[in-house]
């Protein structure tokens, strides 16, 4: 079996012979024996990550040679000379690999009797009982399915977040705003990789971020035109970080109005202002308490809908804690500041700032774009990473706020950069290493970042077999 390139002038094929190609190989086979060796800092999500990941970087290699370099994809040679095309085979395996991750899940949530008393509490504040309560879509809208089954819940719960974040990516893939390679890379990056869905299923919150970033995905696909409003709308009221998320891209959009990107009219900036102003006024109500209810009443409701589960521990309540008038912004606070003093914290510190100098080192190393439009493009990017990162001032999800930075950096350097330059091409290395470092330092979890807990020597998980 070899690597073909079919060159469509003689009809001829011939072996691929490409440094990037090599050097894209020898980096992926490096990552894949480092941590396969090192089973004490590996968990079986990150082995599993690595599969994809590396797999997804051979595909985005792919991408970058047709529709970039303008090459024909690689194809396979088999026995009898019959041919298919590489990146199909590649991604169906991706594919089976992800949906086998997936079904283990969730035969893990039922045969095991999986109960989360946390999750099952944050989706009992519905609209059905208290009117109109923060986080309180997602609740509605489970149950409408079940008002007492809580596996039927959590399923359900999970089920509609596939079902936004699925929307949200054939809504990118329809969009006639963006570029086919433009609609690759995102679409292979957000099933393939760590950040992308599967990911969200090792959340507690993992449902509502789906569905965040469906939402996200929808509102983007719909960017300038009045309805995207309701998707911005709609991720608000499912969860108040959702504006953190989308901020940096509206703002984007009134950067292109102020220069008259591809002859915007005054129209477009009205609209995109009173876009940012109503989306920020939906966050200001989600985020007074005009929409919280006391903290009796909300446990009271959880305990009429599951009066056979056992009574849940104090620890388990604080997932009504943003929704109830008691915990204020000073009571959280304080809170915030004991966490922001503990290892924990500490954790994320260190991979954040990280982050930060490698993204900016990236961007100037693989922009293209002259001195002045480099300038504003370091700073856009610094905005779409470092924004969601405010979160981390006012809740302890440090893991999620990071998370978020990755994405809205990805989307920003996938699908608004090419617009907002002349020549911001995508480099295919840029996303590569960007990709990598995703990679090491994704979040794992809500209240630490994994690896390096235990290089700061109070985390040891057990070392699982893959």
């Amino acid at each position: 079996m070899e690597f073909l390139y079919h060159c469509p002038r003689n009809n001829q094929y011939m072996v691929i012979k490409n440094k990037w190609f090599q050097a894209s190989l020898v980096a992926i086979l490096t990552l894949i024996l480092s941590y396969t060796l090192r089973p004490y800092l590996v968990s079986t999500y990150q082995k599993g990550s690595l599969i994809l990941i590396s797999g997804l970087l051979f595909c985005l290699f792919l991408v970058y040679q047709e529709f970039i370099l303008e090459r024909p994809a690689p194809q396979l040679l088999l026995p009898g000379g019959r041919k298919i095309s590489l990146p199909t085979v590649l991604l169906s395996l991706l594919l089976i690999v992800l949906i086998l991750f997936i079904t283990k899940s969730f035969y893990s949530l039922k045969t095991t009797g999986y109960l989360n008393i946390y999750e099952i509490i944050s989706l009992s504040a519905c609209y059905q009982k208290f009117g109109l309560v923060k986080r309180g879509l997602m609740p509605t809208l489970v149950n409408m399915v079940s008002t007492s089954d809580y596996k039927v819940q959590i399923f359900s719960a999970t089920a509609i977040g596939l079902l936004v974040f699925a929307m949200g990516l054939i809504a990118l893939y329809r969009s006639k705003r963006f570029a086919q390679d433009q609609k690759l890379y995102m679409i292979g990056i957000f099933l393939l990789a760590p950040i992308g869905f599967y990911s969200q299923f090792k959340f507690i919150a993992g449902a509502y971020d789906m569905a965040l970033i469906g939402f996200f995905f929808l509102a983007m696909a719909g960017n300038g035109k009045p309805w995207s409003l309701i998707f911005d709308i709609c991720g608000i009221l499912l969860h108040e970080a959702y504006f953190f998320l989308r901020l940096p891209f509206l703002l984007f959009n009134i950067y292109a109005d102020l220069i008259g990107l591809g002859g915007r009219k005054k129209i477009f900036l009205s609209w995109n202002l009173a876009q940012l102003l109503l989306s920020g006024m939906v966050f200001l109500l989600m985020s007074s308490n005009l929409v919280r209810p006391p903290l009796a009443d909300l446990r009271q409701h959880f305990f009429q809908l599951y009066p056979g589960l056992p009574t849940p521990s104090e620890g388990n309540f604080h997932a009504l804690d943003p929704m109830t008038k008691e915990v204020d912004l000073s009571f959280q606070m304080k809170i915030m500041n004991e966490y922001h003093h503990s290892p924990e914290f500490r954790t994320y510190f260190i991979p954040v700032v990280f982050s930060l100098i490698v993204i900016i080192l990236l961007g100037y190393l693989f922009n293209g774009l002259k001195a002045r439009e480099k300038r504003i493009d370091l700073a856009f990017t610094l905005m779409a990473f470092a924004i969601p990162l405010v979160l981390s001032i006012v809740a302890t999800d440090v893991g999620r706020w990071m998370n978020f930075g990755f994405i809205a950096v990805l989307s920003y350097y996938i699908l608004i950069r090419p617009t907002l330059f002349s020549d911001g091409k995508i480099s295919w290395l840029y996303l590569f290493w960007l990709l990598i470092l995703i990679f090491l330092l994704t979040p794992l979890g809500i209240f630490e970042q994994p690896l390096f807990s235990i290089l700061l020597g109070h985390y040891y998980p057990t070392p699982q077999a893959f």
